[in-house]
């Protein structure tokens, strides 16, 4: 299992998940006291160089 971690300053929790794996959300409300947003998932049966898809936040996008 691949464990990323994302910091974002988006509150809303992620909407859209595509790409060539489908990660397992697994904390989308961690906030700081920045005002960020922690977003933990694990995605299992890949390589950390393959790890590429997008998380959708209403109108923004991370892309990894």
């Amino acid at each position: 299992m691949n464990r990323l971690h994302i910091i974002t300053s988006l509150i809303l929790p992620p909407v859209i998940i595509c790409g060539n794996t489908l990660p397992l959300i697994t904390d989308v409300a961690t906030i700081r006291t920045d005002s960020s947003v922690i977003i933990s998932f694990e995605a299992a049966d890949i390589d950390d160089d393959s790890l590429s898809f997008r998380l959708a936040f209403g109108g923004e996008e991370i892309k990894l």
